[in-house]
């Protein structure tokens, strides 16, 4: 699994194949992005990465410092069930920083995610999403965000996918 997690080659982002986008809504839990993994592909997100992410609000304002960002999984078995991986992420480095900056070194650690586990396989059809909570509503249109990642055949990972199991069967 090690190289798996060490060597992401390509990016998520909202121009990506399998991306969807809705606007959110104030004061609560909303999906505002959706990364469908397209057939016959599997992908690994490390468990720890660095996000570059800019959120607007519908009055083309950064969102408040306290709206708060979640990541989870869908799994085709059960479509209406968000799995969440890792801990809630508050907005305000992303609205500090400029995405110039996010992808700066020295300014790393303050856009680190951790999903909790060494990797995040998802093979085709499941889908990663990115939710939101802000007292803002959320305009989709005007947000971006890059997720690395590596691109694998589902076959290619069995092992990953068994990691994954076990700790969802948690």
């Amino acid at each position: 699994m090690a190289d798996l997690m060490i060597n992401p080659t390509k990016m998520f982002s909202v121009a990506s194949p399998g991306v969807t986008a809705a606007d959110g809504t104030a004061s609560k839990l909303s999906e505002i992005y959706k990364i469908k993994i397209q057939k016959g592909l599997g992908v690994v997100i490390p468990g720890r990465f660095r996000l570059v992410m800019k959120l607007l609000s519908a009055v083309s304002t950064e969102l408040p410092d306290a709206a708060e960002i979640y990541f989870g999984f869908q799994t085709p078995d059960d479509p209406r069930r968000v799995q969440p991986i890792g801990s809630m992420i508050l907005y305000q480095p992303f609205g500090d920083l400029t995405t110039a900056q996010q992808r700066d070194r020295d300014f790393e650690a303050s856009v680190m995610v951790d999903l909790g586990h060494e990797i995040l396989p998802l093979i085709e059809d499941e889908t990663l999403v990115i939710q939101v909570y802000s007292t803002a509503v959320v305009d989709e249109t005007y947000g971006e965000f890059l997720i690395p990642y590596a691109e694998r055949t589902p076959e290619e990972l069995v092992a990953e996918l068994a990691y994954r199991k076990a700790w969802w069967a948690k």
